[in-house]
């Protein structure tokens, strides 16, 4: 988990990944998305379990040994960089046109596909899932997101490697505002388009969650707020992807680094104390309520340290939290230290906001 604060995030960036230190930015309107910066170390990851010996196999009868065959040579795995420029066609089906976005992590290109044109979007990874612990595949959960038509989440067309190695996932172009460029703009919400908002994505998370997905990266940069009949639509980006760079990143031994926003990192995922579970995207979900409505995140310190320490040790301040009777004490539940003292998951949190009178 890559952890930062609010006010490291740097300028708006519609990857959702503002620039690191001496790191260029480019940025485009028109899509979106993606993930933070690394900025905090990170405690290490247990090591992979040597890979089983292979089963010793049956002696053939004697007189019936088989023939010797030749030696066959395989051609080696090329590791030579794919050079990302407009015009390259990847894999031999998505034609890049432009950079979107780039970052210490990953970069964003507008694509089209081939040969039909559709208008798409490719997410590509800077690091290479090579030194994956054998017999592990660190976009598990990216093919299972694909596999999934949800309509809160931007639908993903395709998720596979370049020819050097790197990760890469291509997704449908959804244009729309981030979450974040929403109160960039506005401040914050209204208390009934914060609270009709949240739902939606509870809901959304509930889905998830059904599918054994964790979000575990919630914040405002990783919503585009789609233009539907029914008002802005939030739907979810490609989360997932950066638990692959984090992996990565953790696998290539470099200190000094986490990942996540740290304004809505849970407790548990601070303290590293186990195992998650839907719970922590509980806490999530209420510390961006609560940004929704009052324009601030519950624990925004004034660096990353004093972030951390406040959503481990502090309570938050609901006294100038708006809305309806009853919000006051459904943000409170949900940000509540242990998990135990929490909502169990998303459809309790849905049902306690539909509960709440109208304004």
């Amino acid at each position: 988990m890559e952890l930062r604060t609010r006010d490291e995030r740097g300028p708006l960036c519609f990857d959702g990944e503002p620039e690191e230190r001496g790191l260029p930015e480019v940025a485009d309107h028109e899509h979106p998305g993606g993930y933070s910066v690394m900025l905090a170390p990170r405690s290490s990851r247990p090591k992979s379990d040597p890979p089983e010996s292979a089963p010793p196999t049956e002696r053939s009868p004697r007189g019936t040994e088989p023939p010797v065959l030749p030696f066959r040579t395989f051609p080696a795995v090329s590791v030579a960089p794919v050079h990302l420029v407009p015009g390259v066609v990847l894999v031999g089906r998505y034609s890049l046109e432009r950079l979107l976005s780039a970052s210490s992590i990953s970069e964003v290109w507008a694509a089209r596909g081939v040969p039909f044109g559709k208008p798409l979007v490719v997410k590509l990874l800077r690091s290479s899932p090579r030194s994956a612990p054998r017999g592990t595949d660190p976009l598990r959960e990216l093919r299972s997101l694909a596999r999934l038509a949800l309509p809160g989440l931007v639908g993903l067309v395709e998720v596979g490697n370049l020819d050097d190695g790197r990760p890469f996932i291509a997704m449908e172009h959804a244009r729309g505002p981030t979450l974040e460029a929403e109160l960039a703009t506005r401040g914050r919400l209204a208390p009934s388009q914060a609270i009709a908002l949240t739902r939606r994505l509870a809901e959304t998370l509930a889905r998830l969650h059904e599918h054994g997905i964790l979000h575990g990266d919630l914040a405002p940069h990783g919503v585009i707020l789609e233009a539907s009949p029914a008002g802005a639509s939030p739907r979810l980006l490609d989360f997932a992807l950066s638990r692959a760079a984090r992996e990565a990143v953790a696998r290539t031994g470099k200190p000094g680094h986490r990942v996540g926003a740290a304004d809505y990192a849970s407790p548990e995922q601070i303290r590293a104390a186990g195992a998650l579970d839907r719970r922590s995207d509980v806490w999530a979900l209420s510390a961006l309520l609560f940004e929704l409505l009052t324009g601030e995140p519950p624990f925004a310190g004034a660096s990353f340290v004093e972030t951390i320490l406040a959503i481990v040790q502090n309570e938050p301040r609901f006294e100038g939290v708006p809305g309806p009777a009853g919000l006051r004490e459904v943000l409170q539940k949900g940000l509540e230290k242990q998990p135990s003292q929490r909502f169990a998951d998303m459809r309790e949190l849905t049902l306690a906001l539909a509960a709440l009178p109208s304004d």
